[in-house]
């Protein structure tokens, strides 16, 4: 059986958008055959969205052996990707900014603004990018399919995998009331703020705490996506939904731009006032369900890239 090992970066204060993006093309790899094993610094982080994982080994040479290597890690520099690749047959690796050498024999830059990025002076791989490898799983191709223009009414507010909730709290407080709930999204492993506990206390019905909840039926349910530029922010696009954007840290700036080049408010910076009135603008408009440019066949084709280039290198 073919065989693939992902790296993939967790803990705290990364989130987990790495864990979620590099689990769809682990789910869609298993499903064409591979045998997938995942590693990563903190196993409970994956144990969280209900994958099991082994830890990162001290060495690189210690990673264990695999067909295909998968690498969506900033830890791992670009002296440890030079030897990564001398041992699998394929090494992919995953890549947001372009800015740092990649020894590699695939690149996957999964954003919208993938297409736009120079890697040139930076790699010799093959560059896999745009949305038609942006990797969706299926159930929210299923939630935008269960949405729409009629359905649902519902705001979700997510600030990324480490955010406690303050955030939407601070955001709710200059905002007044909306027609459906709100739902300010926790993430498993974290600690709700005192804020998000009172809220929803003080707001029953209104103010919904969502404590790692299934996202794909959140935004199904929901017209109004608030929150970072990250994964579940291309969910929510991908579902259809309006949006309203906070650029919070340097590596959110391009996909902001990319959501914005596609009609979506973008906020820099954290301002909860600026925010809510663009939010409260929105909802008084009526609903209609946006397009999206991401098929949802991106794994497929990433799947499909790496099985080329295996059958390459080890012709039968």
């Amino acid at each position: 059986m073919k065989s693939a090992v992902f790296l993939v970066d967790s803990g705290p204060g990364i989130g987990l958008g790495h864990l979620r993006r590099s689990g769809i093309l682990l789910d869609a790899m298993t499903h064409a055959g591979f045998e997938c094993r995942l590693v990563c610094p903190d196993v409970g982080a994956a144990a969280a969205l209900g994958r099991t994982a082994a830890p990162m080994p001290a060495a690189i040479e210690d990673v264990p052996s695999a067909d295909v290597v998968i690498c969506d890690s900033y830890s791992i520099r670009s002296e440890h990707l030079s030897r990564l690749r001398r041992r699998p047959s394929v090494l992919l690796v995953f890549d947001d900014m372009a800015d740092r050498a990649i020894n590699a024999d695939l690149v996957l830059n999964h954003n919208l603004y993938g297409a736009r990025v120079d890697y040139a002076g930076l790699t010799d791989a093959a560059i896999l990018r745009g949305p038609e490898c942006t990797l969706v799983a299926p159930d929210v191709l299923s939630a935008r399919m269960r949405r729409s223009a009629h359905s649902g009414n519902g705001v979700v507010i997510s600030f990324g995998g480490t955010d406690d909730g303050a955030r939407a709290v601070e955001l709710l407080r200059w905002w007044g009331s909306a027609e459906g709930p709100c739902h300010i999204v926790v993430p498993p492993g974290v600690s709700p703020s005192e804020s998000a506990l009172g809220a929803a206390e003080e707001n029953p019905g209104r103010v919904i705490l969502q404590r790692g909840p299934d996202m794909p039926a959140l935004l199904a349910d929901a017209r109004l996506y608030i929150g970072g530029a990250g994964m579940t922010a291309l969910e929510a696009m991908v579902v259809g939904l309006d949006m309203v954007l906070f650029v919070l840290v340097d590596n959110q700036r391009l996909n902001a731009e990319a959501f914005g080049r596609h009609g979506h408010p973008v906020v820099q910076g954290f301002q909860p006032k600026r925010g809510a009135e663009i939010a409260a603008a929105l909802l008084r408009q009526p609903f209609q369900q946006h397009a999206s440019v991401v098929d949802g066949e991106g794994a497929t084709r990433v799947v499909r890239a790496i099985e080329d280039l295996l059958r390459a290198k080890r012709p039968a």
